[in-house]
């Protein structure tokens, strides 16, 4: 057909959208030949050899679910015809052998719904979402008493050819059953969860990942979740987001009925990225811009299986996850082009697939095919990893110029379990800027004047100790009267779920006991990160009570650091880490008189709380994004630099 004249039309058979038509026709129902040859990667692919041409046609194509093999197998023996006939509305119990199905918006299903129901919204992708989390031919239950509705999703189901519609039924149920319930956060909730701990799990397609993440998020497309249930760790919290908060919700409910309890994170990365939280790729690519306005920066996507997305110019070159060819033919492309220098942001199970229970590491083939400088950064570095992650780890050592983590922690963790013989270099994860000016100004917009403020915030429950400082203000309010206490930050929401006020309430009274009650506030009420900062820059002495002694990092002291507190903390790993070299002081776990003296020391000493400030603001301020940013391009520099002098470069030093 090419080979006819340019003024040939084509009126192509679906629509703007399809993936069955070009994006240079999404806004027409016809188009020339003539017009294709000269804008259609596609058609131009076509026009050359079969390899270009079928790589070309790929592009686009949203993700298969998993119910395509079976439909095409049904359309070729012959689809039963449907009955019109609205399905019969069921009583409890439900047949057992049924899947549920919730369609309802995911604020609706997360106020109650019945336990083992999925939510599946019932908007335009109803069936293809449900396609591909539930298996093919099972029966349904559809949890919704509109019978125009029931009919409407029905017939959708019909379409991917799942036709075993049981009935529909109410989707709370009157027997009284206990109902399951989502926890739904607003992404600065989320935020402060993470930081105390919580995982991230990021369920988009893998194009919309590497276009940013939550940091340290966990990535399992929703899609992959149910056969990859095994990857979320139990002993953690669980905060589930997507581009909107509806595939999130999906996957919750997932998680839901394999016994987890997840939360949702409200409006989805969008929301993230609109309340300035941070997403580490954008971020970094800002910061390293910021540190060299020359700086030229180039990416390489990765697109899931049967998927691929559009990119702006900074995309240049894309891999498909499952195919070590094109991992290998995009570092064949980088050794031809002007780039200096590769910077690969790793997460274990990014960069391959798992067949028949072995993971495939892909990245594996593009380092060895790669000949230009590479620094491999891993966000993780679990501490008992698998064989698997062991080899991951072992490829990528081995084929980079520089391994960077960003803890000392992580880096002993390469040497004594991994073991890596090559020194990692160590930047720290990015964190926002702060000036650590205005106490008194702030002192005063908080109500606080001539108070001299202990602190500590993020969310409240056991874990933290902060009994031990409760019981230490009588000897801090003996060697300083004006000491106030301040414990910022709502309860835990699954402590409050399970428990209620409970802990809080155990506070108050551990503050009734020693006499200290009008020593101690609460400020339990959901503060933005701004008013967080604001109750930070406004205090004396920083605590961290933290009663777990493995804890490899703290959000809020990160934060402390950055502020320029003087800080007071018990010796879990990232304090010992961030707080030696005279940048805070240790105090042994729960030992309310260790807190007390050393409080008092550092209130009654102006010239050791002055230096401590110093120490932790300097420090806290090389965990900056801009001076992240200097550190990153320091060492591509350093690497480049040494690969021209044929040596292997120094690990860049940690600050």
């Amino acid at each position: 057909m090419l080979s006819l004249a340019d003024y040939v039309a084509v009126f192509p058979t679906h629509g703007g959208g399809s993936a069955c038509t070009s994006s240079s026709v999404a806004g027409s129902r016809w188009t020339t030949l003539g017009f294709e040859r000269r804008h259609n990667e596609v058609a131009r692919a076509a026009m050359q050899d079969f390899a270009r041409f079928r790589a070309s046609i790929g592009q686009g194509l949203p993700v298969a679910p998993k119910y395509y093999p079976a439909v095409r197998a049904l359309n070729g023996r012959g689809a039963l015809a449907v009955g019109r006939t609205v399905p019969p509305l069921l009583r409890d119990p439900l047949p057992a052998d049924a899947t549920l199905i919730d369609p309802r918006a995911p604020h609706v299903f997360a106020t109650g719904h019945r336990r083992g129901a999925l939510n599946v919204v019932g908007n335009d992708s109803f069936a293809v979402r449900l396609g591909a989390v539930v298996p093919f031919g099972s029966p349904l239950v559809l949890l919704v008493t509109d019978m125009d509705r029931a009919q409407a999703l029905r017939d959708q189901l019909a379409t991917i050819g799942f036709d075993d519609v049981r009935g529909i039924a109410d989707p709370v149920p009157d027997t009284g059953e206990d109902l399951g319930h989502i926890r739904v956060v607003d992404a600065r909730g989320a935020k402060r969860m993470a930081d105390e701990g919580a995982l991230m799990l990021d369920v988009r397609e893998i194009a919309e990942y590497e276009a940013g993440h939550a940091p340290g998020a966990l990535h399992i497309p929703y899609e992959q979740l149910a056969e990859r249930l095994g990857e979320v760790p139990r002993s953690r919290e669980v905060v589930v987001y997507c581009a909107a908060g509806v595939r999130s919700s999906l996957a919750a409910s997932l998680l839901e009925r394999a016994g987890l309890d997840p939360v949702n994170m409200r409006g989805g990365f969008g929301s993230w990225m609109h309340a300035g939280l941070p997403s580490f790729t954008g971020d970094l690519l800002a910061a390293v811009k910021v540190a060299d306005p020359t700086a030229r920066t180039v990416q390489v996507a990765i697109d899931e299986p049967n998927a691929a997305r559009a990119y702006g110019p900074e995309v240049r070159w894309r891999v498909r996850q499952e195919d070590w060819h094109t991992y290998r033919d995009a570092a064949l492309a980088i050794n031809a082009s002007s780039v200096d220098i590769v910077n690969v942001q790793h997460e274990f199970g990014l960069y391959g697939l798992w067949h028949d229970g072995i993971y495939d590491d892909h990245l594996a083939v593009f380092l060895e095919h790669l000949t230009k400088p590479v620094v491999v950064t891993l966000h993780t570095v679990p501490p008992k990893p698998e064989p698997w992650m062991r080899e991951v780890v072992g490829n990528a050592s081995e084929r980079s110029d520089v391994i960077v983590v960003m803890a000392r922690t992580a880096a002993r963790l390469l040497t004594e379990v991994y073991g890596i013989t090559k020194e990692p270099a160590i930047i720290e994860h990015g964190m926002p800027a702060i000036e650590p000016h205005g106490r008194h100004r702030l002192k005063r917009q908080l109500g606080v004047e001539d108070r001299q403020i202990v602190s500590t915030f993020g969310l409240v429950d056991p874990r933290k100790g902060l009994e031990y400082v409760i019981e230490a203000m009588p000897r801090i309010v003996a060697a300083s009267p004006s000491a106030l206490y301040l414990i910022v930050g709502q309860t835990h929401p699954e402590l409050l779920k399970k428990e209620g006020e409970a802990y809080r309430n155990s506070l108050v009274a551990v503050a009734q006991r020693v006499g200290v009650t009008d020593r101690v506030k609460f400020v339990n009420e959901y503060l933005t990160q701004r008013q967080i900062v604001d109750y930070l820059l406004a205090t004396d002495v920083y605590v961290t009570p933290y009663l777990d002694p493995n804890q490899i990092t703290s959000g809020t002291l990160a934060y402390a650091l950055g502020a320029g507190k003087a800080i007071v903390s018990t010796p879990y790993l990232h304090a010992r880490e961030v707080l030696s070299e005279d940048r805070g002081i240790l105090v042994p776990f729960r030992d309310s008189a260790e807190i007390g003296e050393a409080v008092v020391r550092i209130l009654g000493d102006p010239a050791l709380k002055q230096r401590l400030e110093q120490r932790a603001y300097a420090y806290g301020r090389e965990m900056s994004w801009p001076a992240i940013g200097k550190r990153v391009l320091a060492l591509m520099r350093d690497v480049l630099d040494a690969r021209e002098a044929g040596i292997h470069p120094e690990p860049l030093a940690t600050a």
